[in-house]
């Protein structure tokens, strides 16, 4: 059991059988079997499924904590920048919780990250050894027009998050099905989500990195080339040529309702059906009749994802959908470039669409806070009104302001319009350990701004030069000397005076 003297009171039944991850602060509690063996097991992390309910939400939702060891801070750092950049982008599990200290039952402090249960694992789905929800099997039977419609709809989501991806410099270098979970959330074929897990192992590109050699790994890379040239080879694919080659066997084994890649020895004529799948149904990733690196492209939406989201009749995300400017802009980065059914439930329910009005006194607020300071420095103010700023400047801090419900979220608060403060109470103060967090997610978020913006990395010591667009500060957090990471935790600091003068406040449950 771990304990924590929580405020925060469940409303769900406990068992003698049930572990529980309580917040510090007692804004959420997360429910296990203590007896379960655990998703992954290794010397820095456990990850268990259970359920989380806190009282910002009304609803207890299946999730999956990751837990860290107390050693292990750094492990937990790079991870959760990684799930900042990650969730900007509309990629893998949605983050529900976050926090660097939790009381284990040794009494001892710990990390944990909770995520959002993203389902089965597709390759277990395939394997028939899973994919049950609740008595409803989450993909038909195979050959069925309801079969090719779950094909397309899991192929959609891993094309568009992988798209995002890699659009931001970051890949997967792992995608087999068993990275890929799935969950069905309605009755049509249509109604499933599959999402793209495990990102650890992504960074920038780096030509020539390999990872360990999984079985798939050596089909794909040695004994197929080796079949092509008629001798023996090994690749050493980067990247790009790791993350597509594995995308490619994934649509061959979803297609095929099989992992035939995944053996040591393969025959030929297994071979050979694998190349003729690509050369049929793959325009992304092929093997040279040479002893050469296997052609990779980057996926592209017009080829690659369009197609799959007008056979599927997914809504677009466009001005037509969202008349809101911050509405479209959230729906943009959670859910570009097209919206399913759960995502269309989202964005049109009342707390999404209420980040309208929220956002756009925040950044009205901000723009007073700056005009104040001008005058009082004796500068002259040279916009009077958000409006006349130009339009990368009101961009970027539309931006900033968007992301600011989200990193109260992750705290396990919520945004509120002061006139419902009485129903909550008010948070005044972050931790230094909440501000760190939060400083990281500040940082990934400014850097992804600066990137999609054309951006790039200053590698000398001039310090950058905003007319070219070059900054020394476009590397991870954790690269950051101390003094610039006080800007970012300046930024956090800030952020309740902020919403406070936008008629906002953070707040939590009442005790």
């Amino acid at each position: 059991m771990i304990n924590a003297t929580a405020k925060y009171v469940s409303t769900k039944p406990q068992t003698a059988e049930s572990g529980i991850i309580e917040d510090t602060y007692g804004n959420w509690r997360f429910t296990y079997n203590p007896a379960q063996t655990p998703l992954v097991s290794s010397k820095r992390k456990r990850i268990y499924r259970g359920t989380f309910e806190s009282g910002v939400q009304s609803e207890v939702v299946a999730a999956c904590a990751v837990a860290f060891e107390p050693t292990s801070m750094v492990a937990f750092g790079d991870e959760c920048a990684n799930l900042g950049l990650l969730t900007s982008l509309g990629v893998g599990p949605e983050l529900l919780a976050v926090s660097q200290h939790r009381f284990t039952g040794t009494g001892v402090a710990a990390p944990v990250i909770v995520e959002r249960d993203a389902g089965e694992n597709l390759a277990q789905i395939l394997r028939n050894k899973a994919g049950q929800h609740g008595e409803r099997p989450i993909l038909h039977a195979p050959g069925t027009p309801e079969r090719e419609l779950e094909n397309l709809k899991i192929l959609f989501d891993v094309y568009a998050q992988l798209h995002n991806a890699h659009q931001a410099g970051v890949y997967h270098r792992d995608l087999r099905c068993e990275n890929v979970c799935v969950r069905r959330f309605g009755k049509r074929p249509a109604d499933i989500r599959a999402t793209v897990v495990d990102f650890e192992l992504s960074a920038a590109l780096m030509v020539g990195e390999l990872v360990a050699r999984a079985p798939l790994f050596g089909t794909l890379f040695s004994e197929i080339p080796s079949h092509v040239v008629g001798a023996h080879c090994m690749l050493e694919p980067n990247p790009l040529e790791l993350d597509m080659g594995y995308l490619g066997a994934l649509k061959y084994h979803l297609i095929r309702n099989d992992l035939p890649l995944n053996g040591i020895r393969h025959s030929a004529d297994a071979i050979d059906d694998f190349l003729n799948f690509l050369e049929e149904s793959v325009g992304y990733f092929s093997y040279s009749s040479l002893a050469a690196p296997p052609y990779a492209r980057h996926l592209n939406q017009a080829i690659d994802i369009d197609p799959l989201a007008k056979r599927l009749g997914l809504t677009p995300v466009n001005e037509t959908v969202f008349a809101s400017r911050t509405l479209l802009a959230h729906a943009r980065s959670y859910h570009r470039p097209y919206l399913d059914g759960e995502d269309m439930k989202a964005c049109m329910n009342g707390a999404e669409a209420r980040l309208t009005e929220m956002v756009d006194r925040i950044v009205a607020a901000k723009f007073e806070t700056y005009k104040a300071l001008r005058r009082k420095q004796g500068l002259e103010v040279i916009y009077e009104r958000v409006e006349d700023q130009p339009l990368d400047l009101r961009r970027s801090n539309y931006a900033q302001a968007e992301h600011v419900p989200n990193k109260v979220r992750a705290l396990g608060y919520l945004l509120v319009p002061e006139e419902r403060a009485s129903e909550y109470e008010e948070v005044t103060s972050f931790t230094d350990e909440q501000i760190e967090v939060l400083a990281r997610l500040e940082h990934d978020r400014w850097m992804r701004e600066r990137l999609e913006a054309g951006w790039t990395l200053d590698k000398s010591s001039s310090g950058g030069d905003p007319e070219k667009k070059t900054s020394p500060y476009l590397v991870p957090y954790d690269r950051l000397s101390e003094r610039i990471k006080e800007y970012d935790r300046d930024a956090v600091r800030q952020l309740i005076p902020l919403v406070r003068s936008a008629r906002l406040m953070v707040v939590r449950p009442k005790p």
